[in-house]
């Protein structure tokens, strides 16, 4: 008797047993948005957002015109890069350490020559007793690094929103949080303008910066 192909494919496949399923193809992690990048649904953070956003992309792309004024105030050693556009400010970038443990991060943004947004970062380290072992069998101490970012919203002079945003790393973690994933705290805002956006004023207005700052 002569056995149909459909007959002879059932017997083939019942003898190999059953069928493997390809594996489920692994979707694409979702892309977070980075924090300054976001929309609010606030035209006035938005529109601030959007400028400064822009001005990050002219940087990332060396579209703009740098001038750096370092300075060294006893233990403290930093620089205020200076970023022009069509000749007119719209960038500083400050960074200094005043410790083995402490590196401070400030960056200013402006539009037709007025301060716009002030993102300040400050970032503290320390040894916190976990001890992990390296592929050589040796033990490191662990450490946690601190962050805490500020971010002022300003219109004509006036810091007109205050956010800030704290949170740990740990060297051995795995599961270390994505900052731009963790939410911002409304603060008050003060009367003036943020005080280490000081050093961004000098080097603008006298091209270098005075240790009188730090006193």
């Amino acid at each position: 008797m002569r056995l149909s192909t459909l007959t002879l494919l059932l017997l083939l496949l019942a003898a190999c047993g059953d069928p493997v399923a390809p594996p489920a193809p692994t979707p694409a992690p979702v892309a977070t948005i980075p924090t300054d990048r976001q929309v609010t649904g606030d035209p006035a953070i938005d529109d601030i957002r959007a400028e400064a956003g822009r001005i990050d992309d002219q940087f990332e792309a060396g579209m703009l015109q740098q001038k750096n004024v370092p300075y060294t105030c006893g233990d403290i050693r930093g620089v205020v890069e200076l970023y022009t556009e069509k000749g007119t400010t719209v960038l500083t970038r400050s960074k200094y350490s005043d410790g083995d443990t402490r590196t401070v991060i400030d960056n200013s943004y402006f539009k037709d020559g007025a301060l716009i947004f002030h993102y300040a970062e400050t970032n503290t380290w320390e040894f916190d007793g976990t001890m992990r072992t390296l592929s050589n069998n040796s033990e490191v101490p662990g450490v946690r690094n601190t962050t805490a970012e500020y971010r002022y919203y300003v219109a004509d002079g006036t810091v007109f929103r205050f956010l800030k945003r704290k949170y740990d790393h740990f060297t051995y973690a795995l599961d270390n949080p994505n900052p731009d994933t963790l939410s911002l705290q409304e603060m008050t805002p003060g009367k003036g303008l943020p005080f280490r956006y000081g050093l961004a004023s000098q080097a603008l207005e006298t091209g270098a910066v005075s240790c009188d700052f730090f006193e």
